[in-house]
């Protein structure tokens, strides 16, 4: 490192940053990974432990996540119902027959304005597509 050729000196410092940076990124990687281990293996201990409580946090916890999924619908189709009970196939094709819905462009449209009523999916080929 001279000290009279300002641009060498700079480049070395920079190499020099570089490849301790690595180092110490190597190590923070190691270090996360190491933590990560610890606490799943905690988690897994608890979980053998404890099976009654971790269904019912797991339950919550869904419970939690349908109902987030809910109002994120909401903010999007302010008629949109929550899931739930469904009816059958044979009750959505006779409510398709006697409402004269005659494409799956008007059962969406009908789904999106609130006209169905609860339990009817909004896209029932999907839903009845093995029967």
């Amino acid at each position: 490192m001279s000290r009279k050729d300002p641009e060498k000196d700079r480049e070395y410092q920079r190499e020099y940053r570089l490849a301790n940076r690595d180092k110490i990124n190597r190590k923070k990687r190691e270090y996360q990974r190491e933590y990560i281990r610890k606490i799943r293996k905690e988690r897994e201990r608890w979980r053998k432990k404890n099976p009654e409580k971790y269904m019912e946090y797991r339950k919550k916890n869904r419970e939690y996540k349908r109902e987030w999924a809910f109002k994120k619908a909401k903010e999007k189709n302010p008629n949109a119902k929550h899931r739930g009970f469904y009816h059958d196939f044979e009750t959505h094709h006779e409510l398709a027959i006697n409402s004269g819905i005659q494409s799956q462009r008007e059962w969406y449209e009908c789904h999106q304005r609130g006209f169905l009523p609860d339990g009817i999916v909004q896209n029932p080929d999907r839903k009845f597509m093995r029967e």
